[in-house]
């Protein structure tokens, strides 16, 4: 009889240790959740501002990779938490349900929440890469038009240049090679007109996307120097045609 009253005390010990242990881990589980609610929220709020003028500019996208980053953190600080609960429950499973715990409940509830933030996390990446994505599809769209447009403003100067020469070339430059070097300027102005605007374009897309580019490799300062060059050539061919022009 007195071995079964310290078996009936050491029982009754232990479920109580398992009861307060069991609601320590609920109690953490809930705080586990809502803190990833509020991380959730967090991001749907960031990503609906980015996304409402059509285009997430670079201080915008950092912030999404922040609040991205924020919630991988907190992912790994909770899962070791979920898996020690569910470590409990398979240890104490018999107890547990002595005590009225629908176990299979809890561990589907465990295993769901640790789904959800897998697929949470992996909408918030795949929503940062395809932003990647996108800033490297424009990036390669503005250097193609760029170099497009180097060929012909190149092009244009060898066209000014040969027209010179040639009306040079005797010492005197007569009314007919004179409207020619008119047409040839005007069509360089032309060019000169129609690509500027797209240097301006290129080198802002550039400065509002710079952290992200440099993410992906790119030399931002070496890119804004050779579109600040070729402006600067621009310029100087159309003073020195418009020089030759009125001399």
């Amino acid at each position: 009889m007195a071995f079964a009253l310290i078996v009936s005390g050491c029982a009754s010990q232990e479920t109580d240790y398992i009861s307060e242990e069991y609601d320590q881990h609920v109690s953490t589980f809930e705080e586990d959740v809502a803190s990833l609610d509020d991380a959730i929220d967090n991001w749907n709020d960031a990503l609906a501002m980015a996304e409402s003028d059509g285009y997430i500019g670079d201080e915008e996208y950092d912030h999404l990779i922040d609040i991205r980053n924020e919630y991988s953190t907190e992912m790994n600080r909770v899962n070791p938490h979920i898996d020690s609960f569910k470590a409990f429950i398979e240890e104490n499973e018999n107890a547990l349900k002595d005590m009225g715990v629908d176990t299979y409940e809890d561990k589907k509830a465990l295993v769901d929440f640790q789904t959800e933030m897998d697929e949470n996390y992996e909408v918030m990446e795949t929503s940062t890469n395809q932003e990647t994505d996108y800033i490297a599809d424009e990036y390669e769209q503005h250097l193609a038009t760029y170099e497009e447009d180097l060929s012909n403003i190149e092009s244009c100067t060898d066209n000014w240049n040969d027209a010179l020469a040639m009306a040079e070339s005797d010492g005197y430059i007569s009314d007919e090679e004179y409207d020619h070097l008119i047409d040839v300027g005007n069509e360089y102005i032309d060019e000169m007109n129609r690509v500027e605007p797209h240097l301006v374009s290129f080198k802002e897309f550039i400065e509002e996307n710079e952290i992200a580019l440099k993410d992906m490799g790119v030399d931002t300062y070496e890119d804004k120097k050779i579109l600040d060059d070729l402006q600067t050539s621009i310029d100087r061919d159309y003073e020195t045609i418009l020089i030759s022009l009125e001399g």
